[in-house]
């Protein structure tokens, strides 16, 4: 599983995201939010009493959206015992390296929403669509724009090279799925440079939040990196080098009036193999765990 610092490395890399946002990184996760594009998968309709912003009662059509102004807010209306079809928000492009899998919010949850549960294979690129199913009684609105599903991500141990064929939000499922998405919409969904990774990778660069927060990062990096330089590793390394200096001497000494310089040549293997290469694994991970 990624930490947060593995994915702060893998972005615009191995894991690419348009629509952006710093604060949606989480420990081991991504949150993605709801976009306006969601589907009913039942047919509903609500008391008089709930209306939109047009004061048109809300009636749920099976296969049609289910997205209503309500209150100054586009509002995606998930009735009771039923299934929401949402594609996120974000368009996400991994690379054969990297797999995954979507889990719902603990606020999500706890509004009666049944857990998410579904996978994100290697090399997919698009937006996601997510199976939303109320399992209460009440209807529940969830706002466009909120986030609402965590994607987990894990290294894969031998990398996929064969193209992912899910397409963007899985239109290819809508027609067996009795979903009428307009043209419009699906243009919208299946634009070409979602399909492909390096396009959405080229999209990412040019991303105002990411550029903003690449240079964060160099300089939460740059901020780490100065805090290894403190008065107690100084000490150490001074200490060390004088050790070294002497040990050094003393088997110079013992070695004067030898053809062979016996006690120089074990020094240096022992220098080599229990200090120097010890050291210098121990700097590079250290080096490389600057986040």
């Amino acid at each position: 599983m990624l930490s947060k610092f593995d994915i702060e490395k893998e972005l615009g890399k191995g894991i690419s995201i348009i629509q952006f946002k710093p604060e949606n990184i989480k420990e081991n996760s991504i949150n993605l939010s709801a976009s306006e594009y969601a589907w009913c998968m039942s047919n509903y309709e609500f008391d008089e009493e709930y209306i939109d912003d047009n004061k048109e009662q809300i009636k749920l059509i099976n296969g049609e959206k289910c997205v209503f102004n309500i209150n100054g807010k586009k509002t995606i209306v998930i009735p009771p015992y039923s299934t929401v079809l949402v594609e996120t928000k974000e368009v996400l492009g991994i690379d054969g390296r990297i797999g995954g899998t979507y889990h719902s919010k603990v606020g999500i949850v706890s509004l009666g929403i049944g857990h998410i549960g579904t996978m994100l294979g290697p090399g997919f690129c698009g937006h996601s669509l997510i199976a939303i199913h109320n399992v209460s009684k009440e209807r529940i609105e969830l706002r466009v724009g909120e986030t609402f599903v965590s994607v987990v991500f894990n290294y894969l141990e031998t990398k996929i090279n064969t193209n992912n064929q899910t397409k963007s939000g899985h239109i290819e499922k809508f027609g067996e799925l009795g979903i009428n998405i307009s043209r419009e919409d699906r243009e919208f969904i299946c634009s070409d440079w979602k399909c492909n990774l390096e396009s959405i990778i080229e999209k990412m660069e040019y991303d105002q939040n990411f550029i903003e927060f690449k240079e964060n990062l160099k300089k939460r990096k740059l901020k780490n990196f100065r805090s290894l330089i403190n008065k107690r590793n100084i000490i150490a390394t001074v200490i060390l080098i004088i050790v070294i200096c002497i040990i050094y001497i003393l088997a110079s000494i013992m070695d004067k009036g030898r053809k062979e310089p016996v006690w120089v040549g074990l020094y240096c293997s022992v220098l080599i193999s229990v200090i120097i290469i010890p050291f210098t694994s121990w700097m590079i991970k250290k080096l490389y765990n600057i986040s």
